[in-house]
């Protein structure tokens, strides 16, 4: 009872969120996003959050250090991911979560090897620059051709979810 309560308010606070009508909260609203992008995780991998240089460790399915980044809210079509460089050779997967619908409690989950990630990161752009952040097409190129790239990079780690749904 006590959690559909506190869900149902997360649920309140997001839409006021999503509607620019929650001031001054952005860093709880953050916090929030990114506690619940890392629960999906650690329920994945039957892991456990750390604080510390990562966010969970893994037992299962996906094992070692994993920095877990979540997108809720989508510009210019696109999800991203920021403060990426920090994590090269502190983790062994990028975890990106797309909770863009978790109103609907659905999220997508890519699962990327750390290598393949940080090659990924450091490629300069067209613009000869790597910044720090990667961002994707939030309707995955499906009515859009943005970011290819990163959407393809997010594809083909995209963990199948029903595969594991007894955690779901």
């Amino acid at each position: 009872y006590m959690v559909d309560n506190l869900n149902e308010l997360l649920f309140r606070a997001l839409n006021l969120h999503k509607e620019g009508k929650l001031s001054g909260t952005d860093d709880l609203y953050r916090s929030l996003i990114g506690a619940i992008g890392e629960s999906q995780i650690v329920s994945l991998t039957e892991g456990k959050s750390v604080n510390g240089k990562w966010d969970v460790e893994g037992k299962v399915n996906f094992t070692g250090r994993i920095e877990v980044k979540t997108a809720n809210k989508s510009t210019d079509g696109k999800l991203g991911a920021w403060s990426l460089k920090c994590k090269h050779m502190m983790c062994d997967w990028v975890a990106l979560v797309d909770a863009s619908n978790l109103e609907n409690n659905e999220y997508r989950i890519s699962m990327i090897p750390h290598d393949e990630f940080f090659k990924f990161l450091f490629t300069p752009n067209k613009n000869g620059n790597c910044p720090d952040y990667i961002r994707w097409s939030a309707n995955y190129n499906e009515e859009d051709n943005k970011s290819p790239e990163a959407t393809e990079l997010f594809l083909k780690h995209e963990v199948n979810l029903s595969e594991f749904e007894p955690f779901y």
